[in-house]
């Protein structure tokens, strides 16, 4: 058996720790969080609704749960009520529609929702507070949030953003009671109304009711404000605390964070006290405003740390830094920690203030609270006047006390540029993890580990919204509620399916870095929560998330490969971490799909590689084929872990050099010419085995060459090569060199001279006449004493130049001038004959050689560079030609004009006998001659021919367009004006910032492309011309960028061409606005209009051609293109908004292309009408007149004819030969023509005069024609205010009649499918509600009679009962 590995290679153990420290690089960073998708967790999700007919929704406030499984949403102006999948349910406008605007309601005070609770002492009850109605509440039923059961009395929550925090928990009496702490802005109720905290009663009395001098907290009057933003309110031990951000006192401009609270149980609440808490950071500085705050229990390892019992409650915390200097203002930066307070700390926090009010006088008293003083009772202990500040029944202790040192934490983490804004937390195991809010939308997952540290894990973004405080958090199903502004989503707390690899699960670094949640499933091949992984508790079954090594291969023996004819060999893989198996259980190996039974002996498994009929065939050029080489466990029916393993065939390689450098064990055998795992095989007498031990070095080849090898074409040469290892003289018979010129080999036989071997000469010839040299590679070859040929390995790649003199050297100057070693020279050269370049041996004639001192032909000027430049000169100019010189030092002047154009510095450009560059001084307008002097070879001057002129002018802006656009820069500008177009570098400026040139300019017009500016800048424009400035008389002003806050509707047909009315601010400064839609790789655009700020419209753009290349469009994306503005690129994902696609309508052409007109309206039949689209954006065109579109349902369309008949044609004045209308459709980007329109043509009654008896006989007729025509026309005008009648029922459906509907179908649900007959009779004046039926659950078909006064038609009605075949007979109008 041969060697199956080398001595160097690489063992396994070392490649499996080389990729894990690579894979670990790239997805187990120890200092960077995990980055996750809001796809990978989110079960649910509710976003901001479009209102169509009613103002949007702004934002949201508020969510709640109720025990029955629906969610309900308070939002700015809106009421959401959701099931348990946050589908919505119901809504409900709280707007305040009494002083409306411009006929919209709600436009002047937005109601933002203040207290959404389900109200405990009242089965299915929910307590509505908005900032309208002077902060009245509501009370409704769970089920119809739309109604209103009661009202409280006003002032109860805070105005707009004045905020308010509530809670339910007991009152004196141990009943539910509801707190409520809102900021006083003195716009509550006018100056009125100052109490910061109240207690209001739920079970009895009028809804939350209160005594003013018992459920009070008031603030002192004093004339001004004094803002106390709660954040927070949470109930323990006969205990209601509240958390805030505040001023410290009236006579303290400083802003702090504070934890207030008042007895439950007490009379009153003048027991109310309040203590400062404070989050300091590592390196000293405060955090001091709190921006959300969770009271919850702690998990056993930070309850250990930090001396508490299990499940012990702490209060988590998180504050941001103030922006200006610390504690001067209460606006937080984007600089966030979190804290964790002891209630021990905070009780004893507490206990302190009261006994500092009791005995140590007012320094204690909070003096921005009515009523609020402290005294001195030395002596008197805090203990029992904690709640009750009371004694023996009379004496007043104190009223309001407040802590002087502050209760301090120090951070456990700390998030520079992120603005935490709401917290909560659950305990997994014995972790305690944070789930953490920002104000930018994204979730931070932090693992609390003690007392003093907290890591960040996993960062999960959930759009652009802000995080709001609300959040909630199931600890039995893991699922977590997050609201931001914009959307409710309801996800996972966990994802440990995300974590592909154990790697990535578990984390590497030995604890620090992995999902508390989660642990490596080791025979499950996954990532799960303990729970979910069979035997958990077996060792090394589930490996947690702080396990110091992951399940892994560390090492294959004998090796990792093997010769693909070698097969059922003995291979041992040593695993850390492998589980004991349960009784009856084994491991089985599989190389593929071959599988072998193995052998556990302790941490190493045995088993045998496949036999040859197991093993996949090698590929055309590979040398190897990569399997698959996993273990299986038969207990979990899992490949639970796997490497690669290799099966090689060495006979592919046909050089020796390729092959002893491959990766295996590889020999190659010279004479024999072959590549082989077994070299015993080589038979050959005095074979040479090269081994891989020996290395390709060892291998016969080529020696680099020493120097560059020139054959001039056509002329012979003889090409000298060194070599190596080649066989001795003896062995070889003959040599052989080749070069393979333009595809074609060109041979000759060679001769070896020790370690040298020589091609004999020979004439090489290439074609070519464009490649003035061509480079070919050599190969050498030798044939051994049987007569085998062999060639020579050449690692260097050992190559010839083949050159002609005459290509690329059209002057003399250039052909002179070549590299000598290629010997070129002049030849020919006279007066009259021009010459042409030659090999130096072939000429004959006159020559011009670079040192013979004769002179190159004249030189010819034939072009220059640019054609104009500006008066003040300084344009590099560039003049080309023939025989300008052999150097730049030849150059004696170049002449523009009578100006000379300056050299100096300028010898780098110049091209010899090409070209040269200088620069023009200043001249007056207009155009000049260019000349140039050269000095020749013999000394003398040579002076140009040539007519070449070169433009001074004089540049002028006339104006340019637009005048302002975004910071973000990205704006074209068109700047005019004349000779634009002037000089060889053209610059643009607005200020000093540059505008990037976007279009080769002309002589009236140039553009360009703004850079980044700061909004409110505003300068001149300024082009550059070769360094001379032109200016404009007018500005460029910078102005912020737009912001796209809103688009609707988001539907449209897969045509496009529906209006998307885009809203938002600053929309009016980009000049190029586009909306796209795409994936990857396609885009479809349509331009934006409109010259509002505020609002522009787009068209949905066509996507059929995209829609025809994709199953759907679920990874279509949306956004605007705003100039420079990439914020807006991603619009469509940033704030997970789709604009969804549909099938395009088609309409039913008229039969035989014409249709009467069969009364005021006009019925057309289609599919998908409305799909996409309401009635107001379809057009019906009639001729040139309109038809107004009062009806559309997914198969009928029907419109207002024109009372008088259009004119003959179509809209456009075409087609207008047959004399009749003819009937459009402009459907979004989609038109339909149906056919003609035929008017009836009015009656006239002849006039026939014949005596008396005809004249009477004609007044007869006469009065029977206007009694019938009187009679035809009330009978028009009933049909018409029936079908009047008609529309205005189906209009103005109720939810009271879709109850009665839903009632109805349960009943027909109940008794049994029925048929129903619906009949709309011309007589009806009155329609019961049981036949109030939305159109588009109608769908008409055939028709199955007609009559005078209309027709019946089959039509299937679509209800919640099911489908159901029904008549329907129409009224003729």
């Amino acid at each position: 058996m041969g060697r199956w590995r080398r001595s160097h290679a690489v063992s396994v153990s070392a490649i499996v720790l080389s990729m894990m420290s690579i894979l670990c690089f790239d997805v187990c960073p120890t200092s960077a969080a995990w980055q996750g998708h809001l796809s990978a967790y989110e079960l649910a999700s509710f976003n901001n609704p479009d209102q169509e007919d009613v103002p949007r929704a702004q934002t949201f406030n508020h969510f709640t749960l109720s025990d029955h499984g629906d969610v309900y949403v308070g939002a700015v102006n809106w009421l959401y009520r959701l099931n348990s999948r946050l589908e919505q349910i119901q809504n409900a406008s709280t707007c305040d529609d009494s002083m409306p605007y411009n006929g919209m309601p709600c436009r002047r005070t937005n109601n933002y929702n203040k207290i959404l609770v389900v109200d405990s002492t009242r089965p299915n009850s929910l307590i509505t507070c908005g900032g309208v109605f002077d902060g009245t509440c509501q009370l409704r039923p769970l089920q119809h949030i739309n109604d209103v059961m009661g009202e409280s009395r006003p002032y109860v929550a805070g105005f707009e953003d004045a905020t308010t925090v509530s809670l339910i928990a007991p009152g004196r009496s141990g009943e539910e009671t509801l707190y409520v702490a809102v900021t006083y802005t003195g716009m509550n109720v006018g100056n009125i109304f100052s109490w910061t905290i109240t207690r209001r009663q739920l079970g009895r009395g009028r809804f939350l009711s209160y005594s003013a001098n018992e459920d009070t907290v008031a603030l002192r009057s004093f004339g001004g404000r004094f803002i106390i933003n709660y954040i927070k309110g949470f109930d323990y031990s006969g205990f209601t605390y509240l958390v805030a951000t505040q001023e410290e006192d009236l006579n303290f401009a400083t802003y702090i964070s504070k934890l207030s609270r008042v007895c439950q149980t007490g009379p009153n609440l003048d027991g109310f006290t309040e203590i400062t808490i404070q989050c300091s950071g590592s390196d000293g500085s405060v955090y001091s405003l709190v921006q959300a705050a969770h009271f919850g229990p702690a998990g056993p390892d930070l309850a250990a740390s930090l001396g508490l019992h299990v499940d012990e409650k702490v209060l988590y915390t998180v504050f941001a830094k103030n922006q200006g200097a610390p504690d001067t203002s209460g606006v937080p930066t984007s600089h966030s920690a979190l804290c964790v307070y002891r209630m021990t700390d905070i009780l004893a926090g507490f206990k302190e203030a009261v006994r500092g009010c009791i005995q140590d006088g007012d320094a204690y008293s909070v003096d921005y609270l009515e009523g609020s003083f402290c005294n001195y009772f030395q002596g008197v202990q805090p203990d029992n006047y904690l709640c009750n500040p009371v004694a023996d029944g009379m004496t007043q202790l104190y009223q309001y006390a407040k802590g002087i040192t502050p209760v301090s934490s120090t951070a456990l983490l700390e998030q520079p540029g992120s603005l935490m804004s709401s917290i909560i937390t659950s305990i997994e195991f014995n972790h305690t993890v944070a789930f953490i809010g920002t104000s930018s939308g994204g979730l931070l997952k932090v693992h609390i580990e003690s007392n003093t540290t907290a890591r960040l894990y996993e960062r999960v973004p959930l759009g652009t919204s802000p995080v709001l405080t609300d959040v909630k958090i199931n600890d039995t199903t893991r699922e977590i509620y997050v609201l931001t502004e914009q959307k409710l989503i309801k996800m996972r707390a966990e994802n440990c399916g995300q974590y592909t690899t154990c790697e990535a699960c578990i984390g590497t670094d030995a604890g620090n870095d992995g999902d508390p949640y989660c642990g490596w499933c080791t025979l499950e091949r996954k990532c799960s929560r303990y729970s979910d992984c069979d035997s958990p508790d077996v060792s090394t079954r589930w490996l947690a998330y702080n396990a110091a090594q992951c399940i892994n291969i560390t090492n294959v023996a004998p090796y990792d490969s093997l010769p693909i004819t070698v097969t059922e060999q003995r291979i041992d893989l040593n695993v850390q971490q492998l589980p004991d198996l349960a009784t009856g259980q084994s491991y089985e190996c599989y190389f593929g799909s071959y599988r072998s039974p193995a052998t556990k002996t302790g941490g190493v498994l045995t088993c045998r590689s496949s036999p040859s009929d197991g093993i996949p065939a090698i590929q055309p050029r590979d040398d190897a084929v990569i399997v698959n080489f996993s273990v299986y466990s038969t207990e979990t029916m899992v490949h639970f872990i796997d490497t690669s393993f290799h099966f090689y065939n060495c006979s592919v390689h046909t050089s020796c050099v390729s092959c002893v450098g491959s990766r295996w064990a590889c020999d190659w055998c010279v004479f024999d010419n072959r590549c082989t795992h077994e070299s015993s095989t080589c038979t050959k007498a005095n074979e040479i085995i090269i081994t891989g031990e020996n290395g390709p070095g060892s291998c016969p080849q080529l020696q680099a060459q020493s120097g560059e090898v020139l054959l001039p074409n056509g002329i012979h040469r003889i090409i000298t090569v060194r070599t190596e290892n080649v066989p001795d003289v003896a062995q070889i018979s003959s040599y052989g060199c080749s070069l393979d010129i333009e595809g074609v080999p060109q041979t000759v036989m060679a001769g070896r001279y020790g370690r040298d071997i020589k091609c004999e000469q020979k004439a090489y010839t290439y074609l070519s006449n464009t490649e003035p040299e061509l480079e070919v590679r050599l190969t050498v070859t030798w044939t051994d004493a049987t007569g085998a040929a062999h060639i020579l390995d050449d690692i260097h790649g050992f190559s010839v130049t083949i050159y002609k003199c005459e290509v690329q050297k059209s002057d003399c100057s250039r052909c002179v001038t070549a590299r000598p070693e290629l010997g070129c020279l002049w030849c020919g050269a006279m007066p009259t004959v021009s010459g042409v370049c030659k090999l130096n041996e072939t000429c004959s004639g006159n020559v011009v050689t670079l040192f013979n001192g004769v002179n190159c032909p004249d030189p010819v000027v034939s072009e220059v560079f640019p054609l104009t430049g500006p008066i003040e000169g300084n344009t590099i100019l560039t003049v080309m030609g023939t025989d300008i010189g052999r150097r730049f030092g030849d150059v004696v002047a170049v002449m523009v004009g009578n100006q000379p154009c300056d050299l100096d510095g300028l010898s780098s450009n110049y091209v010899n006998g090409a070209s040269v560059i200088c620069k023009t001084i200043p001249e007056r307008e207009g155009s000049q001659l260019v000349t140039l002097t050269i000095t020749g070879a013999d000394g003398t001057l040579q002076h140009s021919s040539g007519v070449v002129n070169f433009k001074f002018t004089n540049p002028r802006i006339t104006l340019f367009e637009p005048r302002l656009g975004p910071e973000a820069g990205g704006t074209a500008v068109s700047v005019y004006g004349t000779d634009l177009n002037t000089g060889r570098y053209i610059a643009a400026f607005i200020g000093e910032k540059p505008c990037i040139m976007s279009s080769g300019p002309t002589e009236e017009a140039l553009g360009c492309t703004t850079s980044t500016g700061q909004a409110g800048m505003a300068s001149i424009l300024r082009v550059s011309f070769d360094g001379a400035n032109r200016t404009s008389d007018e500005k460029f002003s910078y102005t912020e960028n737009p912001v796209i806050t809103r688009v609707q509707p988001l539907k449209s047909i897969y045509s496009g061409g529906r209006t998307l009315k885009v809203v938002g601010q600053h929309l009016d400064t980009c000049r190029n606005r586009q909306i796209y839609v795409g994936d990857s790789s396609l885009i479809y655009q349509e331009v934006c209009t409109g010259d509002s700020p505020t609002e522009m419209q787009c068209k949905s753009p066509n996507i059929t051609s995209l829609r025809m290349m994709m199953a759907s469009n679920e990874n279509l994306t949306f956004g605007f293109i705003m100039d420079g503005v990439i914020e807006l690129l991603a619009w469509s994902e940033n704030n997970e908004v789709e604009l969804e696609y549909f099938e395009d309508p088609v309409y039913v052409p008229f039969e035989n292309e014409e249709m009467e007109k069969g009364g005021s309206t006009l019925t057309i039949m289609g599919e998908r009408l409305d799909s996409a689209i309401t009635a107001r954006e379809i057009q019906v065109r009639i001729g040139k007149d309109f038809c107004e579109v009062n009806l559309v349902s997914d198969t009928v369309l029907q419109c207002t004819l024109p009372k008088n008949e259009p004119a003959a044609g179509d809209f456009r004045g075409e087609n207008a030969e047959e004399g009749l209308p003819v009937v459009w459709i402009l459907h979004s980007n989609l038109e339909f023509v149906l056919g003609r329109l035929i008017y009836p043509r009015t009656v006239h009654v002849p006039a026939i005069v014949a005596g008396v008896v005809l004249s009477f006989s004609i007044a007869t007729l006469l009065v029977a024609v206007l009694g019938y025509v009187r009679q035809l026309h009330r009978k028009r005008t009933h049909d018409q205010r029936l079908l009047n009648r008609i529309m205005e029922v189906h209009l103005e459906m109720s939810s009271h009649v879709k109850r009665r509907w839903w009632q109805r179908v349960q009943k027909q649900m109940d008794e049994g499918p029925k048929q129903m007959r619906i009949v709309l009779s011309n007589k009806v004046s009155y329609v019961p509600e049981e036949l109030h039926i939305e159109l588009n659950r109608l769908e008409l078909g055939k028709t199955l009679g007609q009559g005078a006064f209309g027709r019946v038609l089959q039509a299937v009605l679509h209800s919640e009962a099911g489908d159901q075949i029904v008549a329907v007979k129409t009224v003729q109008g």
